[in-house]
């Protein structure tokens, strides 16, 4: 049994998504229901209609239903909101070059491009400083030098295009493409490289920053046009992705408030896609064909995967914040296959694309999956991990329904569904990426998606959160470590369940870290996990130290490493007379287990050094450390 939590638990932890500064109680029980975002009609709720709405700070910040706020914890060794990266810049080379991080996987800035981007960038600071909308005091960041901005740009192709595949990397070319879109795509390359002038953070977040609001800046100019062009719709979608991962609280509270952006320019995004899709049709020359499809698909891609389900299924997974988009909207088809995305000729992708079949749509594909129907071959890793999303969004809905009273929905065949029928194992089962033939970078993040999603529709993140004592009161954080031993203890196959899937992901992230921004979320939600777990076990689970002999009786289960499905049933079933066992930390059924948990989530995160919102969950463990005196 663990100790009771101390008093530290008793004072409120800053709350980063709570809007109530700026909206006021009444709006957020009126706009913000529980209901509102998944109702069964596929009706908007409580969005922005225009875009002085949109863009007003005041108009743009949608609160979440108080039961679905996700928070942070402020460190105690900052008062700023912002912890200093002091220790990952003293680990890098001081002689570090730019050449050495300049890849060659596309064109480069020549002298005279990175003078018209510089200009660029300075007569949008003198725009802002004449206005009253100047994202800093400071007036616009200052551009790195040529060969340090060259390699951010090749880092971003290296270290994060593969994991989200929206640019199209063998016709993106830095002298030509916009400019803020360079900018972005800078940013985030950045942040994997070894140069001590990408490690300070101060000038990290000023341009940051200064992409964000130049992307809702540019929004404005789109504001009469039927349209959006879809280097501005990638552009929006990076600068989001770039603040939501900071250090920065204050930061990550505003992008979080503008999600709504994203509901905004959808109807948008579908008018230059059917436009696309007629300009495509029309093509007879290869080039130019290629060139349209291209174009088509960029467009598709950043509809379905980040204006669309994708971007917004995360922050409800990471962040526990309302979904903006309902799934229902999204009636796209999915992205076609990476090897024909990539293809770097028209001859090469005329080649592929005469011979490859006809995308479905992303409901189509998930109802076959409810009929236990494998996910085809030939749909490729980025639209798996659409197809996962969309079914936890079912689950989520369905789940809320039950809570709600509604045991049963009907669906448009007339069939019953419910959230026991959507949670069949036979179907998370043909969810799981490691069961696909290929291995890559997508399907390593996708993994850890899916342990993330199996442990979260057990344990709600609200719930892991204050198991940890995150905002909630001393009387709060005993009810729900009260609850959640009930919950142990009732329920113990689905405890060892979450179990499963914690260790798994543990694993996942220690020995196949991907450098993705879920990585710091997943050892958070993978480490309150395994802490629920282990503090929850009942008396009578025995503890293995009476002797050796006993030691060899008792079976041991790979908690982290396990994938023979009859093992994984047995443990499910009678995990009680097995030994869990995690590398590194040992048997999971011994007394206090969780403290090497603690320790090793902590040290894991001290080394997540790309995605910076690492920092702030660090502290938290490190508070909770020093507090129950591990």
């Amino acid at each position: 049994m663990m100790p009771e939590p101390p008093g530290i638990f008793d004072s409120a932890w800053t709350d980063l998504c709570s809007m109530d500064n700026l909206l006021s109680s009444a709006e957020v029980d009126g706009r913000f229901a529980i209901s509102s975002f998944q109702e069964l009609g596929c009706q908007q709720h409580a969005l922005p209609h225009t875009f002085d709405d949109l863009l007003d700070p005041l108009a743009t910040y949608i609160s979440p239903p108080a039961d679905l706020n996700f928070v942070f914890p402020r460190p105690s060794m900052r008062s700023s909101g912002q912890i200093e990266a002091g220790a990952v810049a003293a680990t890098r080379p001081v002689d570090w070059d730019g050449e050495l991080e300049d890849l060659g996987h596309v064109e480069r800035l020549s002298a005279d491009s990175y003078e018209t981007l510089a200009l660029w960038v300075e007569m949008r600071g003198l725009t802002w400083a004449q206005g009253t909308d100047a994202p800093s005091a400071a007036g616009p960041p200052q551009l790195p030098p040529l060969k340090e901005l060259n390699a951010y740009i090749q880092l971003y192709f290296e270290h994060f295009h593969d994991s989200f595949l929206i640019v199209h990397r063998p016709t993106f070319d830095p002298r030509t493409d916009p400019p803020l879109l360079v900018l972005v795509i800078a940013n985030i390359g950045r942040r994997f490289s070894s140069l001590p002038s990408a490690g300070n953070v101060s000038n990290e977040l000023d341009l940051s920053n200064f992409v964000h609001h130049a992307a809702l800046s540019h929004v404005e100019d789109f504001e009469s046009s039927e349209t959006i062009p879809v280097w501005l719709a990638q552009a929006i979608t990076l600068s989001q992705l770039g603040m939501y991962f900071t250090n920065s609280r204050p930061e990550i509270q505003k992008t979080l408030a503008n999600r709504a952006i994203l509901s905004a320019l959808l109807p948008k995004i579908k008018r230059s896609l059917a436009a696309a899709a007629s300009e495509h049709d029309e093509c007879s020359d290869n080039q130019r064909h290629w060139k349209t499809w291209v174009h088509r698909e960029a467009l598709q891609r950043t509809a379905s995967l980040t204006f669309g389900q994708l971007l917004d299924s995360q922050c409800c997974l990471f962040f526990d914040v309302t979904p903006v988009i309902h799934t229902e909207l999204l009636q796209f088809a999915l992205p076609c296959h990476e090897n024909l995305w990539e293809k770097c000729s028209a001859e090469s992708w005329k080649q592929q694309w005469t011979g490859t079949k006809k995308m479905p749509a992303l409901r189509e594909e998930m109802e076959s999956l409810y009929r236990l129907t494998a996910v085809s071959e030939d749909i490729g890793a980025f639209s798996f991990l659409i197809i996962l999303f969309g079914c936890f969004r079912d689950c989520l809905f369905l789940k809320q329904c039950e809570d709600m009273g509604l045991k049963a929905l009907i669906n448009m065949h007339g069939e019953p569904i419910t959230w026991g029928g959507r949670h069949h194992p036979e179907k998370w089962r043909l969810l799981d990426p490691s069961l696909r033939s290929r291995s890559n970078d997508v399907n390593r993040i996708t993994a850890q998606y899916y342990h993330m999603i199996r442990i979260v529709l057990h344990i709600p993140l609200k719930d892991l959160l204050a198991f940890s004592g995150c905002k909630v009161t001393l009387q709060e954080q005993q009810e729900t470590r009260w609850r959640l031993m009930s919950w142990v203890s009732e329920h113990s196959d689905s405890a060892r369940e979450v179990a499963l899937h914690a260790g798994a992901l543990f694993r996942q992230c220690r020995s196949h870290p991907t450098s993705g921004y879920q990585e710091p979320i997943s050892v958070l939600i993978a480490t309150i996990a395994l802490w629920v777990y282990n503090s929850s076990l009942p008396n009578h689970i025995p503890q293995h130290k009476s002797t050796s002999w006993e030691q060899q009786r008792t079976p041991t289960f790979r908690l982290d490493n396990e994938t023979d499905k009859d093992n994984i049933t047995l443990w499910i079933r009678n995990g009680e007379r097995m030994r869990p066992f995690i590398v590194g930390i040992g048997n999971m059924h011994a007394s206090k287990g969780y403290a090497k948990v603690l320790r090793m989530g902590s040290n894991f995160l001290g080394r997540l050094q790309q995605w910076r919102i690492s920092e702030l969950f660090r502290s938290v463990f490190e508070d909770i450390l020093v507090v129950l005196e591990l």
